[in-house]
């Protein structure tokens, strides 16, 4: 029998990441969720492994929990974001999180009521979680995301540039502030601004309609691109409503960028005092903002910070631990790292 099921929508990168880490010291099963039609394959997957764990909690997690719960074996979810709340002000769709609606949040209520351990990547979503499912909160312990600062670094002078990362689409229109970053750089002339990110549907045509010159949408990118794009820009904007611990935020922070963000979920605590903060869907504050980081010089500072904070050989530990207590049947509680002060303060 095979230690543990993995079960996941998309191997993007953070996910991929977690994967090498649980392959190194379990025999793990992995399965990509796509639909009714992976059915069969987690129903298998749990029934010969030890247990099963999910990156976010969705419709994988809720066939993985009830395949499970007969066959007792233990479940885990990884919590990133919208898995965790609900935000009024994004509606009650996707993008608002999936206590929004009714259906996705009593299969969320299933899957966590009935998980052995619940590991939300920041402190921000274990709250919004204890308001949202009842629970005491025995089963959660926050683990961040972990960042190596050898793969993301500073290389060569920056630039005028102010970045953000995000897939184009409807939603991220205002989740992820997209339409706020399009409407500053109006504002700020004398720098480019881009948007890293894949077209997912006509998104991308509406803020182009009324793009100023300076804003270029760059499409894709991965792997060396990014790191790049990263290393180029002089500040980061995170203007998001509702995130877990940015990826890209965390990413171009290694990379000396000055973060812009917003005061809500993980931004806040990935950011400290290394940039200015700003509120959601203000235009203006965001420009000013970006121009008075532009001219900052605390880039190495946010390095330090992120570095410091969320490095990746605290993941690699503590992951693992949390996974293999969970399968020998013992309470996440009793970890080493269990109630230590959050890495990032709750900022719903």
């Amino acid at each position: 029998m095979k230690d543990l099921a993995f079960l996941h929508t998309a191997r993007v990168s953070f996910v991929q990441e977690d994967l090498d880490i649980l392959q190194r010291r379990f025999d793990v099963e992995e399965v990509v969720w796509r639909g009714k039609g992976s059915l069969p394959a987690v129903a298998l997957a749990v029934a010969r492994t030890r247990g099963h764990l999910s990156w976010f909690c969705g419709d994988h997690t809720y066939a993985a929990s009830m395949a499970g719960v007969p066959l007792r074996k233990p479940g885990m979810v990884i919590v990133g974001g919208g898995d965790a709340s609900y935000v009024a002000e994004l509606g009650p769709g996707a993008a608002g999180g999936v206590f929004g609606d009714p259906v996705r949040a009593g299969r969320a209520r299933f899957s966590y009521r009935r998980a052995a351990g619940i590991f939300p990547v920041d402190e921000s979503l274990r709250q919004d979680l204890l308001g949202h499912t009842g629970l005491d909160g025995s089963t959660m312990v926050t683990i961040p995301t972990g960042y190596d600062p050898e793969r993301w670094k500073p290389d060569g002078p920056k630039e005028p540039l102010v970045l953000t990362v995000a897939g184009v689409n409807r939603g991220n229109l205002q989740r992820k502030g997209l339409r706020t970053f399009a409407r500053a750089a109006v504002l700020v002339p004398e720098a480019r601004w881009a948007i890293v990110g894949a077209w997912q549907d006509d998104a991308a045509d509406e803020l182009r309609k009324d793009a100023p010159r300076n804003l270029d949408f760059a499409g894709e990118a991965s792997g060396e691109e990014l790191l790049r794009w990263y290393q180029r820009a002089t500040v980061y904007c995170q203007l998001s409503r509702h995130e877990g611990l940015p990826n890209a935020l965390c990413e171009a922070m290694l990379c000396a960028c000055v973060p812009v963000g917003t005061p809500h979920y993980g931004i806040p605590g990935a950011i400290g005092d290394t940039g200015p903060i700003v509120p959601w869907n203000d235009v203006e504050a965001t420009a000013l903002a970006v121009r008075d980081a532009l001219h900052r010089d605390s880039g190495e500072q946010a390095r330090a910070r992120i570095a410091g904070r969320f490095p990746k050989a605290k993941r690699e530990e503590e992951l693992p631990l949390a996974v293999e207590q969970c399968l020998a049947g013992r309470a996440v509680r009793e970890l080493p790292f269990f109630g230590k002060p959050p890495t990032s303060p709750s900022a719903a």
